[in-house]
């Protein structure tokens, strides 16, 4: 039946009745609590079994509720033994044509569920707090609220209009960036692996290796200085003291001097040093290129990862 509205009334042929006019609001307002209306209709622990709800406007199918000021609401008594859990609800009731602000007690248990709300066509219930109350309790305490209005079982009314539902927009962006990231995943692997095998084929490893001896009248240290070498940051150092792997700052220290404009030298500090230890030193650095090839200790690494010196 399609209906329409509001005109004036001429000899009484335009009539509107309360849910025509309700009507109108429908698709503009949804169900809920005002935020911005008093207190949001706030339930706080009062006096005794009884809980306080706060000013507040709310609205259920267009029909609405407003209360002005705190009300006092009764909790029914506790169990003796066993705990419940009481929900404060926001009732629309087509049958008696009334809003109201009521409780729906749950069933007495050791760990007792939230009580179902009714929504029908008769009965439509909103949770506005749901509140704990223990066995053999005579009070309740703010601990014992629990506030449901932002939750599914209410829900605000934060302006004009219901906030747009994006979910299915959201889950289609969701499923486009996976696809996109999967592609763009498999795209990396496959540049990646190609360049692993690229600089395999490329890499070279430049060896330089000396036995050092001290400086005549200067601080006990070895300088290591084979011909060619020039020091940069990552070179790879492998120190053997009488044949035996040394470990960095417990067998020896390693320093860098900066010289200006010459190259940097190289020291390394043994600790306990003294006149009979054979002191080995070797450097290993990294080579991107074939023009490394031709070089003098040089080692080559092929495609299938096995080194050759030249």
């Amino acid at each position: 039946m399609i209906t329409y509205g509001f005109f004036n009334s001429e000899n009484g042929d335009r009539k509107y009745d309360a849910d025509q006019m309700s009507s109108y609001f429908k698709g503009l307002i949804g169900n809920g609590v005002f935020e911005s209306v008093g207190s949001g209709l706030v339930v706080t622990a009062g006096d005794g079994m009884n809980v306080n709800v706060g000013s507040g406007r709310g609205v259920i199918d267009c029909k609405w509720i407003d209360n002005d000021a705190v009300i006092s609401v009764p909790i029914t008594g506790s169990h003796a033994t066993l705990n419940r859990i009481t929900v404060v609800v926001m009732r629309l009731d087509n049958v008696n044509r009334l809003m109201e602000i009521s409780t729906v007690d749950g069933e007495p248990a050791p760990t007792p569920d939230k009580p179902s709300l009714t929504q029908n066509e008769s009965i439509w219930e909103l949770a506005l707090a749901y509140v704990t109350v223990p066995a053999a309790s005579s009070t309740i305490s703010g601990t014992n609220i629990e506030d449901a209005r932002s939750t599914d079982d209410c829900g605000w009314v934060t302006g004009l209009i219901t906030q747009l539902d994006i979910s299915t927009l959201y889950n289609q962006w969701v499923d486009l960036f996976n696809a996109y990231y999967t592609d763009m995943q498999a795209a990396f692997q496959e540049w990646f692996d190609d360049l692993v095998g690229e600089l395999r084929v490329q890499t070279t490893i430049q060896n330089y290796e000396e036995s050092p001896t001290r400086k005549s009248g200067s601080p006990a240290y070895y300088q290591f200085a084979p011909t060619g070498y020039k020091y940069e940051d990552n070179d790879i150092f492998f120190v053997y003291i009488n044949g035996l792997k040394a470990l960095p700052w417990t067998d020896y220290d390693f320093m860098v001097i900066n010289r200006g404009d010459e190259d940097e030298e190289v020291r390394f500090y043994i600790t306990n040093d003294n006149a009979e230890n054979d002191i080995y030193i070797e450097c290993l650095k990294s080579r991107i290129g074939f023009n490394c090839l031709g070089t003098p200790g040089a080692v080559f690494v092929n495609e299938l990862g096995q080194y050759i010196r030249v």
